[in-house]
């Protein structure tokens, strides 16, 4: 029995075990995770200010893009957390990670929960900010409803004013989410 659990793009992930592992993790648990990948919150240019603190030039961009793909940022040549910033100022955060064009949503649609839920897909918690402003609390409800016309046991716990991380949420709704997240995992792995 595997339980996945994961933030943000590591929500992204946990979800997509939920269809593309087989035999799928017994239980999931997506804190502030998506499972659109092509959307307006990602594909057109974010009006936030996280998304507008520092912008690459396209040579810079392009000296990031040339090292070796990595796993973590200690390997990484440049600064990723510019690079994604600019990404989502220019909203081509989707294009740069997939080489896909963004009107290619069918390329996508194999690595997109939204899209590939079902009755087997394993029991899921989703934890998420509702003023979320990298990944909208809108994506945990997407999940939701396709959770709900497919029948599959879920819970959504939304953390009011909570910001990516949740923070700016109220310290006690916080803790309450998280103290949700092992009684979930362990009901579902007996």
């Amino acid at each position: 029995k595997i339980a996945v659990l994961g933030g943000s793009a590591g929500g992204h992930l946990t979800f997509t075990t939920g269809f593309r592992v087989k035999p799928p993790p017994t239980v999931l648990a997506a804190y502030w995770g998506y499972g659109d990948l092509i959307g307006p919150w990602l594909s057109q240019p974010s009006p936030h200010a996280r998304h507008q603190r520092q912008t690459l030039t396209p040579a810079q961009m392009k000296a990031v893009e040339a090292g070796p793909p990595v796993a973590n940022s200690y390997s990484r040549k440049g600064n990723g957390g510019a690079y994604y910033q600019t990404c989502r100022k220019l909203g081509i955060w989707p294009e740069k990670v997939s080489g896909f064009a963004e009107t290619d949503a069918g390329k996508y649609a194999p690595y997109m929960a939204a899209l590939n839920v079902s009755p087997k897909f394993p029991p899921t918690l989703m934890i998420h900010g509702t003023k979320d402003t990298d990944v909208p609390h809108e994506q945990s409800l997407i999940m939701t409803r396709e959770f709900k016309k497919h029948g599959v046991t879920h819970r959504l716990i939304s953390v009011k004013n909570g910001e990516h991380g949740l923070g700016g949420g109220r310290p006690q709704d916080i803790r309450a989410a998280n103290a949700a997240m092992l009684p979930f995992v362990l009901k579902h792995m007996k």
